[in-house]
């Protein structure tokens, strides 16, 4: 059997100083901007570079996706955009998880909470109370297709956020 690899990763920290400005445009704040790389500098020291990053297309959570590929030494072109994403429910999520292509063992997911704090505990049971900015989770599906992910189909190999040394 094939495993399938997922990394549910929420957005790093964003920017709430132009109030005007919509909830979809806002963006990460200085916090945010060290965090997202920080973070793909651990996935890529412990060899856990995704082929693709799936990010919704807010601007935090792009800006976040496209900050952790340059810091895996992944390209502009390794971040998928998915709009879908940004008012998603974890359902919504699960959805568009089962329509990755196969071909892909290893993907990570760039979004929002509360969402990606449900999915993960629905798939994973990712039991924290808190599901920190630009904190990711590991997990391993014992599947041959993305279509076959669901509860009972996978562990959570790791949960690391930029707090935790």
């Amino acid at each position: 059997m094939v495993m399938k690899e997922l990394l549910i990763i929420r957005h790093a920290k964003s920017s709430w100083d132009e109030p005007v400005q919509g909830d979809h445009e806002r963006p990460l704040n200085p916090r945010g901007r060290q965090a997202a790389p920080e973070m793909g500098r651990r996935l890529a020291a412990r060899g856990l570079i995704p082929e693709r990053l799936v990010s919704s297309d807010a601007r935090r959570a792009r800006e976040t996706a496209e900050r952790m590929a340059q810091a895996m030494g992944l390209d502009d072109e390794h971040v998928i955009l998915e709009p879908r994403l940004y008012a998603a429910e974890a359902d919504d999520c699960l959805q568009i998880i089962r329509e990755l292509p196969d071909e892909h063992a290893r993907l990570a997911i760039v979004g929002h909470n509360p969402t990606l704090h449900e999915l993960a505990d629905y798939l994973v049971g990712l039991a924290v109370t808190k599901f920190p900015t630009a904190a990711v989770v590991h997990a391993r599906f014992d599947v041959d297709r993305w279509a076959e992910v669901g509860p009972d189909t996978g562990e959570c190999l790791d949960f690391d956020y930029p707090k935790r040394k």
